[in-house]
């Protein structure tokens, strides 16, 4: 009986380690959107992640991308949007039904400039992101995180009628 509390203990604490792991990425994130340190802070931080769970990838990925609003130069900033698509690629593909994961590919791509021909992965987030809003895996995502994708769905002027809709319920 007394192992079986322990590991129940156990589980719980490192459920809360990893949700004020990811609250904390979270908000370090929000701050590399507008500080090349920080996202280099944010860049080395995720790289000694042990956990490579696909959320902390996507991060890592989005990160990677960013690098390409702080260099000047066009070929590297094509060079870390390539690698930022590799990461996500990875991260999609290991948690495919995660808002968060394709938020933040579909965050990416709708800021780059269309001629790059880089941005094929959009109408097919939004629609995942749709679908799977309200299943059992995405409602563990915080309400303030949710709220945002919503929004910056609604707010991307990529959405048909009938998508905007459904994410103003």
């Amino acid at each position: 009986m007394r192992i079986l509390l322990v590991v129940f203990l156990s589980v719980i604490n490192m459920k809360t380690f990893a949700q004020s792991q990811m609250e904390w990425v979270r908000k370090a994130y929000v701050q590399a959107t507008n500080s090349e340190k920080a996202n280099d802070a944010l860049l080395k931080e995720l790289d000694n992640l042990t956990q490579q769970a696909p959320i902390f990838m996507a991060y890592r990925a989005a990160c990677e991308g960013l690098q390409a609003k702080y260099v000047f130069n066009p070929y590297k900033k094509v060079m870390y949007v390539k690698q930022a698509q590799k990461l996500f690629s990875t991260a999609v593909q290991n948690s495919p039904q995660n808002i968060e994961v394709r938020f933040l590919r579909f965050s990416m791509e709708h800021n780059l400039p269309s001629f790059l021909g880089l941005s094929a992965h959009l109408q097919d987030d939004i629609q995942t992101i749709i679908i799977n809003f309200d299943t059992e895996e995405n409602l563990q995502i915080d309400t303030a995180t949710r709220q945002l994708i919503g929004s910056f769905l609604l707010n991307s002027g990529r959405c048909t009628t009938s998508q905007i809709k459904v994410l103003k319920k």
